[in-house]
């Protein structure tokens, strides 16, 4: 279940592992401006922080657009269990279609 989380509570130690695709960031966007965040961001509650996993594009789009608060949904409190989910649930959606 999703919660409301302010945007500068969420630790992004890992974005840098993350791609950057400009253009499918610019389309994002104007989705977010037009129909907000649809899609909560994913992480794992640990070491007292909310870690981000997934949803890089959407917390970089929201603190352009000023958000103060973003969807969040927590995948636990243990970083490679949270990976797992996360990363498993989207090879599996990928596969499924």
């Amino acid at each position: 279940m999703a919660e409301d989380v302010e945007l500068s509570a969420i630790d992004l130690r890992y974005e840098c592992y993350r791609l950057r695709n400009p253009s499918l960031e610019s389309k994002l966007l104007a989705s977010i401006l037009e129909r907000g965040i649809e899609e909560p961001l994913e992480g794992v509650y640990a070491e007292g922080r909310r870690i981000l996993l997934n949803g890089f594009k959407r917390h970089r789009c929201a603190r352009k657009l000023k958000l103060p608060t973003v969807p969040y949904s927590s995948l636990g409190e243990d970083v490679p269990r949270g990976s797992s989910r996360c990363f498993g649930s989207q090879t599996t959606r990928a596969s499924a279609s």
